[in-house]
């Protein structure tokens, strides 16, 4: 109500005013008086200012001026403190635009959108969402629209109390950081041939055909100065053409070489029949074109067997009284040469300090309706590549009951050899350490015939591509006297110390399409590349003389922990021994679809590591790529014409007439391999590309990109983790993980300028450095959707860098894209040799995010959900390590979660900034 008074001067001088500026005062809804009232007098100082603002307590000489400030202090807004993670729970956030209400006067204003990019945090680019966060530089909000007074005025006293803003909501999700996987750590086993069944003599013809009776009266010899006696033992058993056959891969036919527990060894064959007989014969020692002057013959021989003649033969003779074959070991290989094996178990292995091949350094195998076990430490062949193979299965079953066993692997040399130089004199040849140029025919295969293996142990893989065996050009330089003297120095091996690089010579392909490999026990893996392999077929162009390089494992199931499916491996010395493959990959992993491979509750055999749950299967990789395969291998660096950093020496070759201290090759010979020239490097490409989440497994890895491998994905369809829709599914998925930067695995340089020899040494201008702008890339062209609970779609650490399309993410508590940049690279550079020290960025790019399955968080009672669209962190756990390269993630398209849009860290603490 209106407070009654009686009039006043100032009501005089108020009507003169309005009388000169043609206005009145009149009463529009509000006092527009001077109130007696306690609490107007206490609260407006007398005068009532929720009005127009024509309340003029003294006027001298009106002057209309432009408002500066309007001097309203507005209530500060306490942000929240943000812990850094993992440490802390998520807790879903959902905010509206705020109204500010402030009574006398009134303003209102909605909060704008904030939003985020920060370098080492986190930018959105288009995202569109409720809240944007911008962990680097937040605003207060911003008030526009206010009526500005008109005239100068000297303002009131005025105190208001205004409405308590609403409180927001700290965020503080757990986001766990996927823990980096680990590369193999066992050696993959690998080995040759023992000494062939005779001795040289098999090789002399002397013994062309064989079997081992192990009659330990038999001697035999091996090249040497005298020749070298040779064990029973270290031969084969088998030296036939043709078939050699048993009653049934499950019957009585039995070829054993083993060695128990106990330290009990069995050499042995049972009921084998020898389709083509063998001819038999007795060794001497005599072999070559310089004969040991000496001769001596075995006092006992290999028999003759007829045709079709069924044997059994054991190791059983006593080894009392004698001067040779003095013990007894674990036979070291079976068939020597390639014979067709057919309807028998073969059982090898388990020695730790002997091993057995079950082929070796042969061309061909052929197995049909067969059973093998290896106890351990054994291999069922050894393929040498250089030229045609073959190797072909049909109906063969494999049982790895011991550690450290491998099925299959390459043999391969890049150069020619010079023989040992303590006998041979070097300096009367001309081609030692001359390179072979891989042409011709081969086209090849393993071809496995949907081969099925069954390990419920470990450091066990199916397929080991071993690294090209070369002479001569490895970096090292020796001193030799002549031959029969032991001083003084007659010549060097490599005076220069050149370090020649070199490709696999040969084809390489393994196809098990419809086969399964089950890894029910730990550690092992699938196909385990440990070389540069080039396509042959860029040079090779004759029509079936080569074929594109090619794997196909079957289906691996990864049930044990830390199993790997396809290991590209990483080499910190030479570039060849880094597992690039310049070929095709098709890739069908199943992680954790079982226990046991029995539909079990529990894993068995080496399956369950130490500390994890033998419940789950953990910590499995379907793809490991560390080779770091990228097409920027082709690059030269500065001003260089050297392709430094190319996995192989491309053309070179000796300068005997400038140093010649090179002996044993002729003036101009190539040492290097120019026609690889034609075969660039490519990014590892996959268009088969399929792994499969069981509600078994627990945080495993679909691909990791590590050493700044590039690998490129285009399936042309979806790719889905496969992980179901019910409760019981796979936790800790991350379908796509990156990290880090290639490392030039040669010499640094050692000279001020970079010249050919330089190159021939194997150095280069950036060697042995981390090259930042080589990231560890996975680029994704089709859309994923991930139904693993606790997933992670898109994971890049520390320069690591992902690209790729939209992303569904359907099972709770998960994360779209998520960027780590906390740890910064040491000893770095740029390929073109520029930037020292500076860091890598750390990136992911995606189109659009979908994260709305709820879930409830242990720790809360509110059903909140703890999905996150993207998160950036640039600040470790404890606050103590903070990355200084960028980390952003950028979504071009929309973030649609039921949780959290968007976080990041990039300091341990912030606040507002006014």
């Amino acid at each position: 109500m209106y407070s009654n008074r009686t009039k006043t001067s100032q009501d005089a001088e108020r009507s003169s005013l309005n009388n000169y500026l043609g206005t009145t005062t009149a009463r529009r809804g509000t006092t527009g008086w001077i109130t007696d009232t306690e609490a107007w007098n206490t609260n407006m100082g007398k005068y009532d200012n929720t009005a127009v603002l024509t309340v003029i307590p003294v006027i001298k000489i009106p002057q209309v001026i432009t408002p500066q400030d309007i001097g309203i202090d507005l209530p500060e807004v306490e942000e929240p403190e943000i812990p850094e993670a993992p440490e802390i729970l998520l807790m879903p956030v959902h905010v509206d635009p705020i109204s500010v209400n402030v009574e006398a006067p009134v303003i209102t204003s909605n909060v704008p959108v904030l939003s985020m990019s920060s370098p080492a945090s986190l930018n959105l680019g288009t995202v569109s969402v409720n809240v944007n966060v911008d962990v680097k530089d937040i605003t207060g909000p911003q008030f526009t629209d206010l009526a500005a007074p008109t005239l100068e005025l000297t303002p009131p006293t005025l105190n208001v109390a205004p409405v308590t803003p609403p409180s927001i909501k700290g965020v503080a999700p757990d986001i766990t950081t996927p823990a980096s996987p680990p590369a193999p750590s066992f050696t993959a086993f690998n080995r040759g041939r023992g000494d062939w069944l005779g001795g040289f003599s098999s090789v002399a013809g002397l013994v062309p055909t064989a079997i081992n009776t192990f009659n330990r009266d038999i001697k035999a010899w091996e090249q040497g100065a005298p020749p070298r006696v040779i064990d029973i033992n270290n031969q084969a058993f088998f030296k036939v053409n043709g078939v050699i056959r048993g009653n049934g891969k499950d019957s009585n036919s039995v070829v054993q070489a083993t060695t128990s527990s106990t330290g009990v060894v069995t050499n042995r064959y049972d009921n084998i029949q020898i389709v083509n007989g063998v001819t038999g014969g007795t060794p001497n020692n005599q072999y070559g074109s310089s004969p040991w002057p000496t001769v001596e013959v075995s006092p006992a021989g290999f028999p003759a067997i007829a045709a079709g003649t069924w044997v059994s033969y054991a190791d059983e003779d006593s080894l009392t009284g004698r001067t040779y074959n003095t013990t007894r070991y674990q036979q070291a290989w079976i068939f020597q040469g390639s014979p067709t094996v057919e309807d028998m178990k073969i059982k090898v292995g388990g020695s730790s300090s002997y091993s057995t091949a079950v082929f070796a350094q042969t061309s061909s195998i052929t197995m049909n309706r067969v059973s093998l076990e290896l106890a351990g430490r054994s291999i069922v062949g050894q393929m040498d590549i250089r030229s045609a193979y073959k190797v072909s299965l049909t109906d063969v079953d494999i049982n790895l009951t011991g550690d450290s066993n491998t099925i299959f692997s390459t043999f391969s040399i890049s150069n020619q050899d010079g023989g040992n130089p303590g006998i041979s004199d070097w300096r009367t040849r001309n081609d030692i350490g001359a390179a072979f140029t891989d042409v011709g025919v081969n086209a090849n295969y393993l071809e496995l015939g949907g081969m099925n293996l069954n390990a419920s142990t470990s450091s066990n893989a199916l397929f080991y591509i071993a690294p090209t065996s070369k002479y001569r050009w490895d970096g090292n330089n020796y001193g030799y006297a002549a031959p029969g003297m032991s001083s003084p120095v007659a010549y060097y091996t490599n005076p220069r110390k050149y370090n020649v690089f070199a490709p696999i010579i040969g084809n390489v392909g393994l196809d098990n399409a419809s086969g399964n490999i089950d890894y029910i026990g730990s550690g092992n893996v699938g196909v385990w590349t440990n070389a540069y392999i080039a396509d042959r077929t860029k040079w090779e162009t004759t029509a079936g003389n080569s074929s594109t390089p090619y794997l196909n494992a079957g289906t691996l199931n990864l049930q044990g922990d830390q199993n790997v499916g396809y290991y590209f491996t990483k080499h910190t010395s030479r570039p060849d021994y880094n597992g690039i493959f310049q070929g095709n990959v098709d890739v069908d992993i199943k992680i954790g679809t079982d226990l046991d491979g029995k539909g079990g509750s529990t894993q068995t055999g080496t399956g369950n590591k130490s500390g994890n749950n033998a419940a789950k299967s953990e910590d499995n990789v379907g793809m490991y790529v560390d080779s770091g395969q990228r097409t920027g291998l082709n690059n030269t660096v500065g001003s260089s014409s050297y392709l430094e950093y190319f996995p192989a020496t491309l053309d070179f070759k000796v300068d005997t007439a400038t140093y010649s201290e090179i002996i044993g090759i002729t003036n101009g010979t190539q040492i290097g391999f120019p026609y690889l020239s034609a075969d660039p490097i490519r990014n590892l490409a996959l268009s088969n590309f399929n792994v499969e989440f069981g509600k078994y497994s627990k945080n495993g890895i679909g691909i990791v990109a590590k050493n700044g491998s590039v690998v490129e994905i285009d399936t042309g369809s979806t790719i889905s983790d496969n992980a179901g829709t019910g409760t019981n599914r796979a936790e800790g998925s991350v379908m796509f993980y990156t990290e880090g930067v290639w490392y030039n695995p040669r010499l640094a340089m050692t000279t001020s300028t970079y010249d050919s020899e330089a190159y021939g040494r194997g150095e280069s201008q950036t060697g042995r450095k981390n090259i930042i702008d080589f990231n560890s890339t996975i680029n994704v062209a089709d859309d994923v959707n991930m139904g693993s609970n606790k997933a992670t779609a898109f994971f890049a650490k520390n320069g690591g860098q992902i690209n790729a399309q939209n992303v569904t993410l359907s099972g709770s508590n998960s994360i779209g894209a998520f960027a780590f940049g906390v740890n910064d690279l040491t000893s770095t550079v740029k390929s073109d040799n520029t930037g020292a020290g500076s860091q890598a960025a750390t990136t992911v790019n995606v189109k659009s995010i979908t994260a709305t399955q709820t879930g409830t968080i242990d720790s809360l009672t509110d059903n909140s959900n703890s999905n996150i669209g993207a998160a950036a962190i640039t600040l470790s756990d404890d606050g103590t390590v903070k990355g200084t390269g960028t980390t952003k993630i950028t979504v071009d398209g929309n973030v649609t979660v039921n949780g959290i849009g968007a976080y990041g860290v990039s300091m341990k603490k912030w606040t507002q900034k006014s």
